[in-house]
């Protein structure tokens, strides 16, 4: 009851100080009002536009009506903050759910069109799950406003490897190299475009440089066995196939398979047979024929 009348000596208050205010201001100059508004301002209208009676109204149904607490907003796409999306897609991502990444950099590019990171992190989602063209574009997007990103060329031209560009995927990736993305699966990756160009020294040189790079890498030691193969040197080609099925044992269909013909070539027909079987049971169907033609 006490805050009742309070508030409305607070309006009566508010009310005479608005008319004390009205009978004392000076006349407008006409920069204050435009040129030809020539009617008079009365008591009634100058309540009104004060907003005077608005403030008054306000108050007694604050008074009158109780106070209630508003209730949080519901967070919505539109409502989240920009940072907050791009921290979604990048643990999405992290935590290997890369359509959920890719929906949230879709929100977020909305709101930042022209972010390279979300961009490039967009790519690489969509590269991941073997959406080549779309990881491209996303890719190409990113290198209109930054030309020079060696990373997002590098895998520009991963893609384009994949889609079998294999001219425009050498220019990225040897583009990519030379402005500095000096890593393992750059250089194997330019020593697997070697080696599909006939270019098999280069690609050894490649293969070798990634080695050095990480001792761990299967599939450059891959690279290295097929570009020995290419230059005649068999013994060589078995044993980089042999190192790298060493490394990566689960993954060698097409390994035993390469390692299969390099026997061959030296004449060891039994130790070739016994590669094309395992190639076969891995499920590298191209053993079939070989074993067809060379084992019975």
């Amino acid at each position: 009851m006490l805050n009742r009348l309070l508030g409305i000596f607070l309006i009566i208050g508010i009310a005479l100080l608005g008319i004390s205010l009205f009978f004392k201001s000076p006349k407008p100059s006409e920069e204050e009002n435009p040129p030809g508004s020539s009617a008079p301002v009365t008591k009634e209208s100058f309540w009104k536009s004060s907003g005077l009676s608005a403030l008054s109204s306000q108050i007694w149904e604050n008074l009158t009506s109780g106070s209630k607490t508003p209730e949080p907003p519901v967070p919505t796409p539109e409502t989240r903050d920009s940072k907050e999306i791009f921290r979604a897609g990048y643990d999405a991502y992290a935590g290997g759910d890369y359509e959920g990444a890719i929906r949230e950099y879709d929100l977020y590019l909305k709101i930042v069109p022209s972010d390279v990171s979300a961009l490039y992190n967009r790519g690489l989602a969509k590269y991941s799950i073997g959406r080549f063209s779309e990881a491209e574009a996303d890719f190409t997007s990113a290198l209109e406003i930054q030309p020079d990103n060696a990373d997002v060329l590098l895998y520009r031209g991963y893609c384009r490897t994949e889609l079998e560009n294999r001219k425009e995927a050498f220019t990225d990736v040897d583009r990519a190299i030379k402005l500095g993305a000096k890593y393992p699966e750059a250089y194997v990756n330019r020593a697997i475009l070697y080696n599909l160009s006939d270019r098999p020294a280069a690609a050894l040189k490649d293969a070798n440089e990634a080695v050095r790079l990480d001792q761990k890498s299967s599939r450059a030691n891959f690279q290295i066995g097929y570009a020995y193969y290419s230059l005649k040197k068999y013994n060589e080609s078995i044993s980089a196939y042999t190192k790298a099925i060493a490394l990566n044992p689960r993954d060698g269909g097409q390994t035993y398979y390469n390692r299969g013909l390099g026997f061959l070539a030296v004449r060891k027909k039994l130790q070739a047979c016994d590669d094309f079987k395992r190639s076969l049971e891995i499920g590298y169907s191209n053993a079939e024929g070989m074993i067809r033609e060379n084992c019975k």
